[in-house]
């Protein structure tokens, strides 16, 4: 797929910024956390025998064991916490701001030859009838030179794209999955990042659309 080259941006340049953060991991963290620290606890109680009925040494020392690895994993999943509020991604005038695992990182417009929002509809067959049944927005890049851009931003490595490279997008953002987002009509998916993709892209930004597939059938 070939791009045609366009002016890049200045970074200082006006413009709407949309800023997307995943919903729900630091629930899910804390959750896991307090009931693998839970787990650990009570393994820890039977390990120095404060359970109903006394249990064989080597049966105590097992669970003393199993509720220490238990408590380990817990302690190590909290601690991802200080890094879970800085996670996904802002799209503004200067380019696209990606953030994961602490990190941060600009790509600027004048890498990207592309951009498009794509959101992709699982379909699947039910005893009454063929539904749509889960949404994956998705914003897809093409870069001028994916490999330049790859080493002066790593973070891109984790964004690589198998089932679109044909068409050019070889790199892409997920921006939310699930039955609750809308289903019909691409101007009701997302509306706030489509208006600042007009505004800030110029013309890389090549619109937005919806394609159904089935379901599992990955075109990422």
């Amino acid at each position: 797929m070939s791009h045609p080259p366009a002016q890049p941006r200045p970074a200082s340049a006006a413009g709407p910024t949309f800023r997307h953060a995943p919903r729900g991991g630091r629930t899910a963290v804390v959750v896991l956390s307090v009931l693998g620290l839970g787990t650990a606890a009570m393994l820890v109680l039977l390990a120095l025998g404060r359970g109903a009925e006394p249990q064989p040494v080597a049966l105590r020392a097992a669970f003393g064991v199993v509720g220490a690895i238990i408590a380990v994993g817990a302690l190590g999943l909290l601690a991802t916490l200080r890094h879970a509020g800085r996670s996904g991604f802002d799209v503004g005038p200067a380019g696209i701001e990606v953030r994961a695992g602490g990190r941060t990182e600009q790509v600027l417009w004048s890498e990207v030859a592309a951009v498009r929002f794509r959101v992709y509809l699982d379909r699947v067959v039910t005893p009454v009838d063929l539904v749509d049944r889960q949404s994956y927005p998705r914003l897809e890049l093409a870069l001028h030179d994916s490999d330049a851009s790859e080493a002066a931003h790593p973070l891109l490595r984790r964004l690589r794209s198998s089932g679109t490279t044909a068409e050019g997008y070889t790199h892409g953002l997920d921006v939310g999955t699930g039955p609750f987002f809308p289903r019909a009509g691409i101007e009701r998916h997302l509306p706030e990042l489509q208006q600042t993709l007009w505004a800030v892209a110029g013309p890389r930004y090549q619109g937005a659309s919806v394609e159904k597939r089935w379901f599992s059938s990955r075109r990422r």
